[in-house]
């Protein structure tokens, strides 16, 4: 068993008990400075701490006034990012409540089943659609827990206009009132419960992204769990009020949530990213100088300043392609720690006039870094943003650990690993290649069926989190998951991660999923960028056809045989893909098919294309043993 280097700094006596109170602490240095930021009426419009701060407070009276909210009782959040989720959670995390954040696409099924077992006193939803879909399980009896729902709707909080609901239902915008005209002494009863949150209590219940067949779980995460995390990110990565986040990730997630009380543990100011605006056209707005996302959201990215590259004409082509050349070579320099030397640094000053700067005005102009996690990013993509000028941390964690376990840093990092330790968190290989974590961050357990909270460690402390990895130089590389491992009829097993990885790194391909549990040999699921197949489809005359049509054509089949040879031609001969379909449509987080933070749900995509991926066995082809690397389109 080998481990990562664990940082001896103590984390006993972290300096507060419970999040709200560093949040109080915030506020007190800096009332007046700016904290969040969100779009209303097509514009921005600027909170303050001190505005954060009431409008939050304001919030925790109106709900214990309307509802007796009580300390620990559960509330669940079926919503959409806004101004309103971060003054529900702050009202809560005031109040002592139990936040229970899920997710607004989820499965009726899965939302009766997260609703019922955590028992949820309220339920808070975004929109009427939401609404809908609670409403109808609360008429069919499911929920029984639940006596009262709140709208998220700032501007129209006519309550009257909504269905009826067999319990109370009222809008942000009534409850913020309530707490405007409350005594205070009700506000001396609120800092009274604040006061009383230990480091042990319950803080909030996150549900796991469900990326296998194995149900989501309800993990519980304590006051102490947020603390820890908040303040072991400010010790390796240096954020102040400065700095300004643009808050893209959902905060159902718990990558998302860990941004926003990571923002307000340095101060950072987090702008909550306008839906209805495409992510680009937010980071020229805002100018942000972080932000976290999915590997997905910067693979896209990729693709298209790749296919604006294409579709720029040959000298444009030309000159990118030598600047994007300078940008590896100094981005080899950087990464070894080395020098620039001088002829390399004045071709590198050429390359950012030409080309590169005006790539990084994209983002607004601003950024220090970027940061991704929740699913590995592929080597090829962290190198071309670096190559662009532009550092991308990733770093791991999971749910359970209550965000960050790893990350690199801006003055230690390592291009496709995780990074180092987090300080106080202890990580170990074990002898199956499992990663195993100790440390704060670890959550109090998962919640069970009845709602109490089972505990998951095992006898000395160690949480096995089921995903596989390896320590280099100090650092921590992700390899796959245990349970997503393939086992084909000839006994041999796969991890598919790495094959997939290899398979997206073309412009073109926007998800890989390979496919053969139980079978002879592996097959893949290809989804091509919507974008990528249209500017294709301009360029060879086939812009008339439909997406459906286009994923058939021999040219585009033919382009993608020729990567999955290329790909193949770096596997050994029993983990070459045999043969290959490309899907007709995006993968959907309607249909179950992506998560939150845009992660395929494998079993569910295996299920909904069951007949594709059979046809691609149906007629038995048996890889070439000499391993020549083919492989066959299906149409």
């Amino acid at each position: 068993m080998n481990s990562l280097p664990h940082s001896a700094r103590s984390v006993q006596g972290l300096p507060y008990a419970n999040p709200i109170r560093m949040f109080a602490d915030r506020v007190a240095r800096h009332p007046d400075a700016a904290a969040l930021r969100h779009k209303q009426g097509g514009a921005w419009r600027t909170l303050t701490w001190r505005e954060l701060d009431v409008r939050g407070q304001q919030l925790a009276v109106g709900l214990h006034d309307w509802a007796q909210l009580s300390r620990n009782e559960r509330v669940a959040v079926v919503a959409n990012n806004s101004l309103g989720w971060v003054l529900v959670d702050l009202a809560l995390a005031r109040s002592g409540a139990v936040s229970v954040p899920i997710e607004p696409h989820a499965r009726g099924d899965e939302l009766a089943d997260a609703l019922e077992r955590c028992q949820c006193a309220l339920i808070v939803v975004g929109s009427l659609v939401e609404f809908r879909r609670v409403h109808a399980l609360l008429e069919r009896g499911r929920m029984g827990t639940v006596r009262g729902i709140v709208l998220l709707d700032l501007i129209d909080d006519a309550v009257s206009s909504w269905p009826a609901s067999s319990v109370p239902v009222t809008g942000l915008a009534q409850l913020q009132r309530r707490g405007e005209e409350a005594a205070t002494a009700a506000f001396m009863q609120l800092e009274a419960r604040t006061e009383a949150l230990r480091p042990e209590d319950l803080f909030t219940i996150i549900h796991t992204p469900k990326t296998s067949a194995q149900a989501s779980k309800g993990v519980a995460l304590s006051q102490g769990n947020i603390v820890y995390e908040t303040w072991a990110l400010r010790n390796v990565i240096a954020v102040d009020s400065s700095d300004e986040q643009l808050l893209v990730l959902p905060l159902c997630h718990a990558f998302g949530r860990h941004l926003l009380w990571a923002a307000f543990a340095s101060g950072a100011v987090t702008a909550v990213m306008d839906p209805r605006t495409p992510l680009l056209d937010n980071l020229v707005e805002i100018g942000p100088t972080f932000f976290g996302a999915a590997p997905v959201v910067y693979e896209a990215i990729r693709r298209r300043v790749l296919r604006d590259v294409e579709d720029s004409g040959r000298v444009r082509a030309k000159t990118f392609a030598w600047c994007l050349q300078i940008g590896q070579e100094v981005s080899g320099f950087r990464q070894r720690g080395e020098l620039v030397p001088g002829v390399l640094a004045v071709k590198q000053a050429a390359a950012d006039r030409l080309v590169l700067t005006e790539i990084r005005r994209q983002f607004g102009g601003r950024l220090r870094f970027l940061v991704s996690g929740a699913a590995p990013a592929r080597r090829e993509v962290l190198e071309f943003f670096h190559a662009v000028g532009l550092l991308i941390l990733e770093g791991y964690g999971l749910t359970e650990t209550s965000g960050a376990v790893s990350v690199n840093r801006p003055d230690r990092y390592r291009l496709g690993s995780v990074g180092p330790a987090l300080p106080g968190c202890e990580v170990r290989i074990a002898e199956d290649g499992e990663v195993l974590v100790r440390g704060k961050n670890v959550m109090l357990g998962y919640v069970g069926a009845s709602g109490e909270i089972e505990p998951t460690v095992d006898a000395r402390g160690w949480l096995h989190t089921g995903d596989l990895g390896a320590v280099e130089h100090g650092f921590l590389r992700i390899v796959g998951r245990k349970a997503e491992a393939i086992t084909l009829a000839t006994g041999r097993t796969v991890h598919p991660e790495p094959i997939e990885q290899a398979l997206g790194e073309h412009a073109d391909v926007a998800y890989a999923l390979v496919c053969g549990a139980g079978r002879p040999y592996l097959t893949a699921l290809v989804v091509l960028d919507r974008a990528a197949l249209e500017s294709l489809a301009k360029r060879h005359g086939l812009a008339d056809l439909p997406a459906a049509q286009l994923c058939t054509h021999p040219r585009v089949r033919e382009r993608v045989g020729d990567w999955v040879h290329h790909v193949n031609r770096s596997l050994p001969a029993p983990d070459r893909i045999a043969a290959f379909a490309i899907l007709p449509r995006d993968l959907g987080t309607a249909v179950g098919e992506l998560t939150p933070t845009q992660r395929p749900r494998r079993h569910v995509v295996y299920r909904n294309w069951k007949d594709t991926i059979d046809a691609l066995y149906a007629r038995q082809r048996v890889p070439n043993p000499a391993g020549d690397g083919n492989a066959t389109g299906h149409r």
